[in-house]
């Protein structure tokens, strides 16, 4: 049996979709998964042992190829090849997990007799599928998406007609992750050795280690740094952490002047800034080595849920805690629980973003203390 699954973009929603994945490699160990994805997700998939084949759609680069007319050759031609590849595969169903005119169109390009998404799929994109799932509300606030995925493969070995040769029943969700390569760890405890040398004047050997990640791609998302900053310092000072920041190369001036008031402090907290400085595979050995990870709404926050080890606390603007949290017995969400959240727009329709700037930092601290095995 050969399965595609299509879920193109944003590094969360990926890991929200590794369930499905796992869930048909455990009921149909000899089913071949292979999945669609755009380049910056990939690093997830490449390795990863319940994904057989990665195909990795450069469409952002086909896009910006249409504005430039001595490209279109060129996109035509890979176009065409990404679509015939995927027709000589022959898979027997594809699962649009995306639910976007994006991710359809793919789907019906497969040319797969058997094309699953879900009912009611935003820009009309369930016209292109044979099968439409319906899982009530995909967009409500109280239901977590990766339930709502599963439910698709859960109609998948339906649809099918296909008996489970494993344990019977969906299990618990799980997030497979490739191995961390050997290169990556070397990476990371170079540069967490480093950081412990900086701080070689402070008695930090025994210290446990949290890693911040402030940056996200919403404004409506965004905690204020000053908040971040004084959070670091909470946990540092009350609770003995040793404080690492994390994010991407968009975050770095954020996350440089946030390091710079931690460490200028009185008294100075031991803080590392690895902004920009760690891949996908990097970041899993990192929190693979955190006590505890605290972020907003965005990539890492997610695959620090899927990595499982250390606790996960989600701050939380404008975006659905229930439906869109971090995943698993070890996470935790924090938000104001206003009238107007969640709002789901990347900028505050009433301009004034107070689901974050009123979130104090003693509140979240107060609920990572509360959270159980939070601070052991």
């Amino acid at each position: 049996m050969k399965i595609l699954i299509i879920r193109l973009s944003a590094i969360g929603d990926t890991i929200h979709t590794l369930p499905v994945a796992a869930e048909i490699k455990r009921r149909f160990p000899d089913a071949q998964v292979t999945w669609l994805v755009e380049p910056p997700s990939a690093p997830l998939l490449v390795n990863n042992p319940v994904v057989d084949r990665v195909i990795v759609l450069r469409r952002k680069s086909w896009l910006s190829g249409l504005t430039r007319p001595w490209r279109w050759p060129s996109v035509a031609l890979e176009v065409k090849q990404a679509v015939d590849d995927l027709r000589r595969s022959q898979f027997d169903a594809v699962l649009d997990v995306q639910g976007l005119v994006k991710s359809a169109i793919w789907a019906a390009a497969s040319g797969s007799p058997v094309r699953i998404g879900f009912a009611g799929a935003r820009e009309g994109a369930s016209a292109l599928l044979t099968d439409k799932v319906d899982v009530g509300d995909y967009f409500g606030a109280d239901v977590h998406v990766v339930k709502h995925h599963l439910k698709l493969a859960d109609y998948l070995f339906r649809r099918l007609g296909k008996e489970e040769t494993g344990a019977g029943g969906p299990q618990a969700a799980s997030f497979p992750l490739p191995a961390v390569p050997a290169q990556a760890v070397a990476k990371v405890e170079a540069l967490l050795d480093e950081a412990a040398g900086a701080a070689a004047h402070q008695d930090i050997s025994m210290a446990r280690r949290a890693v911040l990640v402030p940056g996200t791609t919403w404004p409506s998302k965004i905690w204020p740094p000053g908040s971040w900053t004084a959070l670091g310092r909470l946990l540092a000072d009350r609770l003995g952490f040793r404080i690492c920041l994390a994010g991407g190369g968009g975050e770095a001036a954020t996350n440089s002047a946030i390091t710079r008031e931690l460490r200028d402090g009185e008294p100075p907290v031991a803080v590392v800034d690895l902004t920009g400085k760690t891949s996908l595979l990097d970041l899993i050995c990192l929190f693979q080595r955190a006590d505890l990870v605290v972020g907003g709404d965005t990539g890492p926050l997610h695959l620090a849920a899927a990595v499982g080890k250390p606790r996960v606390v989600g701050v939380y603007g404008s975006t659905p805690a229930g439906r869109n949290g971090p995943y698993g017995p070890q996470c935790l969400t924090v938000n104001l629980g206003l009238w107007c959240q969640p709002c789901f727009e990347k900028i505050c329709p009433l301009s004034t973003t107070a689901c974050l700037k009123e979130l104090t930092p003693e509140t979240v601290l107060a609920a990572i203390e509360g959270h159980a095995g939070a601070v052991p």
